[in-house]
This record gives C-alpha cells, structure tokens and sequence, in this order.
C-alpha cells in the first residue's frame, strides 16, 4: 500500500484559545511534520515544559497539546508552527523521481509559504491603493528617545521632542495653570466692587483657568474609554498609555489600581474623568509609589477630571493635576459652543445675558430707609411702602440702625409682600446693637420669590426704651 504523506491545507498555522481553568487538552487543525515544529505560548511565554504535543497519523492532520495542569483561567493558550525554511530533498541526475518525495518537498514549501503568509499577515503594510512610500525606520541615532510619527506625506518620522521630556513639560504647564487660576482668582475679588462686572470677571477668570489647564494637558491623550462600577477594580497596564478613563458612578464606587511606575516607565500617563454625582473614585498606588507625595486619591465631584503622569525618579511618584482631560486635536472632528456659553465676543458686545451668569454675581441690594436719622422708632404698620422694581430672590434680610436702643423690649421689624409676611421668624436687634446680623436669633425667609412691582410694606412689631432711630432695612438676593 502507498505511504501516506500529510496533505497541506488551506489554513493558518496558528490557533488561540482562551484557558478556562479547567481543560489540560488543546486541539490544532494544522498540519506539522515534526514534534519541534510545533510551539505554545501560555500568555507571551514559551513553553518547553510540563506539556505534551502529539501529531494525528496522516493523512490526518494537526494534533493535541495536553498540559500537566491545566493553564490559569483566562491565560492564551497559542499554539503555532514554525518550520526552518530549508530544503528537505536534493534530486539526482538520472536518480529516482518517486511522487511521495516530490509530494512531501512541495507540502514543506507550502507549509513555509503558509507561514510567511502568517507572519506578514500580522505586520504593518500599505493599503494597497496607497501611492509608494517608504517604510524605513530612521537611523538608530535619529530615532534615539523620540516617538515615531507619520509626517504631512503620511512617511514615518520621528517627534522633535524627546518623549521622556513630555511628563516634566506637562507638570510645568500644571503649574503655570494653577498660578492662572490663582491670578484670575485676585481678579475676581478685585473686581466684587461692581457686582455686574464681578460676574463678567468671574467669567473670564474661569476662561483663564481652562484655556491654562489645556495648555497643561494638550496632546496627552489619544484614546477614550468608558468604564463603569461593574469594572471596579480597574487595572490600567502599559496598553493604555494615553488613555482617558470616562468613569460612570452613577450605581456605585469605583477602584483603579495604577500599575507600577517600574513597570511602565517614565512618562506613562491616564486620564480620569467622574461621570456621575453619586459615589466616589479611589485611585490607588502600586507598592511603594506615591500619588503626589501620597499613598492614595479620592475623587468625588461630578464631571472632575484628573491627570497622572508616571515620573521615574526616585522615590517613584505619580505626578497628578486637575483640570480638563483634552483629547488630540486631530481626534475632534466636530465642536459646538452651547448657546449659553460667555464668550469673549459676547461680553465686548454687552450681550450677556442675566440667565448666564451665576447667582453670586448678580446678587444686589435694595436698601430702604425707614424714616430720618434722628426720630425715634415707633410701634406701627406700614412705616414705609415701595414696589419691586423687577421679580427678585430673596436670599437674605438684614436691619441697621443710626442709634441703638439701650434698654427695653427686642426691637422686631417685620417684612410683607401685599399684606403678607415673607418672614417667619422676624428681624430683631438686640439692645445696644446697630445690626441684626449680631443678634441672638436670626431672620428666617419664608417667601423668597418677589413679583415684579409687588408691594413691599415694613412694619415695626416691637420697640424697647424708644431711643432707636435711623431704621433701614436691606433686601438681598438676585434679579430672577
């Protein structure tokens, strides 16, 4: 009977499989000719131990790999075939020409095409509608502690800067960022004179602080990805360098784990992003590393955002700042300002509107005199009547007086809106005190929402020994 020689297949040399903790045995589907051609991979590490390989007879082909023990759940089991690309046959002139040895030289050659295919298969090449271009990796000098990058022809290239520079230049602009914020800080305490323009200065001191927090983060990221509690605890490893984490804690607290700064190096750095109220966000080290200067990191704020950067010297720190998490320029196709948004052109046109500014800053006083200077206050409704001049919040009351009364009863003011208290607990001062903001029991509101041209009446409920005068009575809050 004619000896049978193994029938090469229109397949890849190469399977995967993802151990479940349980199985020892692993099929292959490829031919090989010899036990030694055949290699497993548990993970990235080849195996030459605790393991058998057996090859079908032919014509069957492919085989089993049995382990001693079965792999860790959720290792990768890789089983591949490497052939030596040499020749197996050399024909004689005159010499026998049997079909076996032709059949088995031509399944060899085939198998190594097969195999080259493979290997090409999982490289990096031109689409083939792509013009020419070069592919060639600059000099070894050139290309030392740079990024390889596409140019404006799409031909590799190589950064200017040196990668490992990135993580101090983006501490420094950190810093830079934080000295901005704190500037426009000044500015805006400068600026609580006018309370209009406070609120104009508040804007753009925030524009101020974001427009230096993106000077901080620019070009860190190129990739977002979304996680959740149902992924806690996060394990971010050297794959995810440049990575935003956009974390929804809407059902709960998440943990991220960072990974050794041994390991991923210097200037490895990951967004996080708080998507949600509820719960927190706990960052902790790896070993001995530090979190700026500490052993763990809290976020807590819907919508915070936060940067690490992995510096290596020692002791090894994760360099962290707050501030917007920006993506690569080249990543955002499309951006839309909200309506709402107070813009430079917005506030130079005086079209700002009241809806876009902040309570604080369009907080107001409406102060109202309650008789002169010197008359005494006396019991009695009605002291004194004004209208609203526009909807107000009230937000708080408070009373003055010219002279203090020395003695005698609490003197107690009451607030109306048409006839009706907005007060349930009174203004009072306290005898030989010009402020109710020292008294012993504070006012509380009731109505807060004047209407536009309400009626505002002021009653004076109670007075003590009669020598108080010089009443006001102050409204604060905002124009609704």
């Amino acid at each position: 009977m004619a000896e049978e020689h193994i029938k090469i297949n229109d397949i890849n040399p190469r399977v995967q499989f993802a151990a479940d903790g349980i199985a020892v045995e692993f099929e292959f589907l490829f031919p090989a000719f010899d036990l030694s051609e055949v290699e497993v991979y548990l993970g990235d590490t080849l195996q030459v131990t605790d393991l058998a390989v057996e090859l079908n007879i032919p014509p069957a082909v492919g085989g089993t790999v049995t382990f001693d023990a079965p792999p860790a759940a959720a290792t990768v089991v890789t089983i591949v075939r490497n052939l030596p690309i040499i020749r197996t046959t050399d024909f004689q002139e005159s010499g026998e020409f049997r079909s076996k040895v032709i059949n088995d030289e031509l399944d060899y050659l085939t198998a190594c095409l097969q195999q080259v295919n493979n290997i090409t298969g999982r490289s990096i090449t031109l689409n083939t509608t792509d013009p020419d271009g070069s592919l060639n990796l600059p000099t070894k000098d050139v290309r030392a502690s740079k990024a390889l990058i596409f140019d404006g022809t799409g031909d590799i290239a190589v950064s200017n800067d040196n990668y490992n520079d990135q993580a101090t230049a983006a501490a420094a602009d950190a810093a830079s960022a934080t000295a901005s914020a704190a500037a426009a800080a000044i500015s805006e305490t400068n600026a609580a004179t006018s309370e209009t323009n406070a609120g104009v200065s508040e804007t753009n001191a925030a524009a101020s602080a974001t427009a230096a927090a993106t000077a901080a983060t620019s070009n860190l990221f190129n990739t977002i990805t979304n996680k959740s509690d149902a992924d806690s605890p996060i394990a971010p490893d050297l794959g995810d360098d440049g990575t935003v984490f956009v974390i929804d804690t809407t059902s709960g607290n998440v943990v991220i784990n960072m990974p050794s700064i041994d390991t991923v190096g210097e200037g490895y750095r990951i967004g996080i992003v708080k998507n949600g109220a509820a719960n927190t966000i706990t960052v902790n080290r790896d070993g001995t590393d530090t979190i700026n200067g500490l052993t763990a990191l809290t976020i807590t704020e819907d919508t915070e955002q936060f940067t690490l950067v992995a510096d290596d010297n020692s002791p090894d720190n994760w360099v962290g700042f707050g501030g917007s998490a920006i993506i690569s320029a080249g990543s955002i196709v499309t951006a839309m300002l909200a309506d709402d948004v107070v813009t430079t052109a917005k506030i130079a046109a005086g079209a700002v509107a009241l809806a876009e500014m902040s309570n604080d800053a369009k907080r107001q006083v409406i102060a109202i005199a309650v008789g002169d200077e010197v008359t005494p206050i006396v019991i009695g409704t009605g002291a004194v009547t004004f209208r609203t001049p526009y909807a107000f919040t009230l937000t708080d009351v408070r009373a003055s007086l010219t002279t203090a009364q020395a003695s005698g009863s609490i003197l107690t003011v009451d607030i109306n809106e048409g006839g009706t208290t907005v007060l349930s607990t009174k203004i009072t001062l306290d005898n030989t005190e010009k402020t109710s903001t020292t008294a012993a029991t504070a006012p509380v509101i009731s109505d807060s929402a004047l209407a536009d041209d309400a009626e505002i009446t002021v009653d004076i409920d109670q007075v003590g020994d009669g020598t108080a005068a010089g009443l006001k009575i102050y409204l604060i809050g905002y124009q609704a």
